[in-house]
């Protein structure tokens, strides 16, 4: 069995979907604007969400479908994103001054908290 894994080029606007095993892009995910950034997974697969930074949105796209189920409007400019291990939240990082975080409920898909703050590295 052969995993794939998924790579976000925001300079070329695309998703590529490569094949562990020999290495080769086996889809190319074209319907993205400009500028897809962080990309994570449901735990089940099912789900994927991606960070949109051309509309400020996290994207929640259908895995088998490829198709957008969801533009979950955020704060601001989004980043780099992670889901919590029960994928009941994704976690957005939005680009600001001082960081934000966007917290998104996956049952409700909408977006729930900001945590706005400095954190000091540990």
């Amino acid at each position: 069995m052969s995993l794939e894994f998924y790579v976000t080029n925001s300079a070329a606007d695309t998703i590529d979907v490569v094949d562990s095993r020999s290495n080769k892009v086996v889809q190319v995910i074209r319907w993205y604007r400009v500028a897809p950034h962080g990309i994570t997974f449901s735990p089940d697969g099912n789900r994927v969400y991606i960070s949109n930074e051309s509309e400020n949105v996290l994207d929640v796209v259908d895995r088998m479908s490829g198709g957008i189920l969801q533009k979950i409007p955020l704060s601001g400019h989004p980043n780099n994103i992670a889901i919590t291990k029960d994928g009941g939240r994704v976690l957005v990082g939005i680009r600001a001054n001082p960081g934000v975080v966007d917290v998104i409920d996956t049952r409700l898909l909408r977006r729930n908290e900001e945590h706005t703050g400095r954190w000091q590295r540990t």
